[in-house]
């Protein structure tokens, strides 16, 4: 009896097992798991992480954090892939785990886990490590945080980080449009922006955010911000620009919008008066804008009949074929 009992003793087991070769069952399917590349790390961490997610989700969900201890000894890469993987996922249960097991070991990780956390907007991961004077933060935090509108992030970096940020904060905030992002680091922060904070917002459509920068900052924006609103469409930001603004258009406006097919900016910008070049009637022929082909041909005189109908048989626009040999001038 108390040879059985001796034999069957699961701790007994476990010591022998350690000895022998193999892996455990449960472990296999992670052994192909890499870590991303880092300039994965701003946009592009959670699809990098897919199969990670994918493997470890069910896997603690049957396990919890017992056996990650087993998992580290047979796969000692996995811990700092399944520490990336808490920050970024804000995976607290398996986190504070790792904190109380590995301290130091997350102090010294190679990657700052503070930017990570930021950029992904994980507020609870961000002050559980800055509790614990976790050293790894840089200016791409706020910066990060910005770019993707996280802003209760921001104002918790701001209140008790001072590694700053850049012009790059505004300018992405206002490039997705951001608004209160971009008033907050106005109004608290000091390291303002650039003319791609106006240009970004006016090409993606960002109207209150262009009013914004337009009244409070004086960055300005460049000579490209209209021409890049009217290549989106974005008919309200390019009236805005042209009636606020003194840097208006160049011909690109007008040619873009032809390539797009915008024709409401079209006759805007026609009716105001901006150039345009013989490229708007060749892109509008090779992109099957019949109607703005239409409106160039009736409204306009820069355009090439020969190059715009060789230009739409090649992308075989028969009907742009048929109606600019038919108005030929």
């Amino acid at each position: 009896m108390l040879v059985r009992d001796a034999l069957t003793t699961r701790d007994l087991f476990l010591c022998v097992a350690d000895f022998q070769d193999g892996s455990f069952k449960d472990l296999m399917p992670f052994r192909h798991v890499k870590k991303p590349p880092h300039s994965a790390y701003m946009h592009k961490l959670p699809t990098a992480l897919t199969h990670l997610h994918q493997l470890l989700v069910p896997w603690l969900a049957t396990y919890g954090t017992a056996r990650l201890d087993k998992l580290f000894g047979y796969m000692p890469h996995m811990r700092d892939l399944i520490i990336l993987h808490s920050v970024v996922f804000g995976d607290v249960p398996t986190l504070t785990y790792l904190l109380e097991r590995f301290l130091k070991e997350i102090h010294g990780f190679s990657d700052p886990l503070l930017d990570v956390a930021a950029a992904y907007g994980q507020l609870a991961v961000l002050q559980i490590l800055h509790a614990v004077e976790y050293p790894g933060c840089t200016r791409n935090a706020i910066d990060w945080a910005a770019f993707h509108g996280h802003l209760p992030v921001i104002l918790f970096l701001h209140a008790h980080r001072k590694e700053g940020a850049t012009t790059k904060a505004m300018d992405a905030a206002a490039m997705n449009g951001h608004r209160e992002v971009v008033k907050f680091l106005h109004m608290h922060r000091t390291e303002g922006c650039t003319t791609d904070a106006m240009t970004e917002a006016a090409w993606n459509g960002h109207l209150d955010v262009v009013i914004f920068l337009h009244t409070h900052r004086s960055e300005g924006c460049s000579i490209w911000t209209m021409d890049r609103a009217a290549w989106s469409g974005r008919l309200a930001v390019v009236r805005f620009l042209h009636e606020v603004r003194s840097e208006k258009c160049t011909a690109q406006a007008m040619d873009m919008a032809a390539w797009n097919g915008h024709l409401d900016v079209l006759e805007y910008l026609h009716g105001i008066g901006a150039p345009c070049t013989a490229n708007a009637l060749q892109y509008a022929a090779m992109n099957g804008h019949l109607e703005i082909i239409k409106f160039l041909v009736s409204c306009r005189r820069e355009g090439n009949f020969s190059m715009a109908i060789a230009a739409a048989e090649q992308r075989s626009q028969s009907a742009v074929v048929q109606y600019l040999k038919a108005h030929a001038k």
